[in-house]
């Protein structure tokens, strides 16, 4: 079975020191929609039976899950970081869309 990714909602105070995370948070927010609507995709058509996909799934599930930390607290990081783990996200979510289609069909392990 393939991960779901909880979603986290975090609110930024307005005097926050450190890095700015807004399109960090709005990133990680679409990638989740995306990524738990393709999950869920992947389990309905059997694709948990595939060992391999339901691993590599299950592993970015375990990466995003690890985002939220640093949208909480971003002060260990720099402005780069942060760019840098966006563009990720970004780059994740256009993943995610093309991972959608391809778990779309039943899964047959011929």
């Amino acid at each position: 079975m393939v991960a779901l990714v909880l979603v986290v909602s975090v609110l930024l105070a307005a005097c926050s020191s450190g890095p700015d995370v807004t399109k960090l948070n709005a990133s990680y927010s679409t990638l989740v929609e995306k990524y738990n609507a393709m999950a869920t995709t992947a389990n309905d058509n059997g694709w948990g039976a595939n060992e391999e996909v339901a691993t590599k799934l299950n592993a970015i599930a375990d990466k995003i899950s690890t985002i939220p930390a640093v949208i909480d607290d971003p002060s260990s990081y720099t402005q780069e970081q942060i760019d840098k783990l966006t563009t990720g996200c970004d780059d994740l979510c256009t993943w995610a869309d093309t991972m959608a289609d391809a778990v779309s069909q039943p899964y047959s392990a011929e």
